[in-house]
């Protein structure tokens, strides 16, 4: 199963700021346009029942498998 990554969000004029991890001492801040955060959103519609931070959790855990193969 993939991890669920705990995200909040908020959505700006022309991008999409992301806390990932926001409980803890040091989340992870990540901007996204509002184009790449609609395909994460449609992405979670098809395959996560609408989960955002099971997509999240899957790009982050599919990231980390293809830089340790490299």
């Amino acid at each position: 199963m993939t991890p669920r990554v705990p995200i909040e969000t908020v959505i700006g004029v022309d991008e999409v700021t992301v806390w990932m991890w926001p409980n803890s001492p040091d989340p992870v801040t990540v901007r996204f346009t509002l184009h790449e955060w609609a395909k994460i959103e449609r992405q979670a519609e098809r395959v996560a029942d609408g989960d955002v931070e099971a997509v999240v959790g899957h790009l982050i855990e599919n990231d980390l498998e293809n830089w340790i193969r490299a």
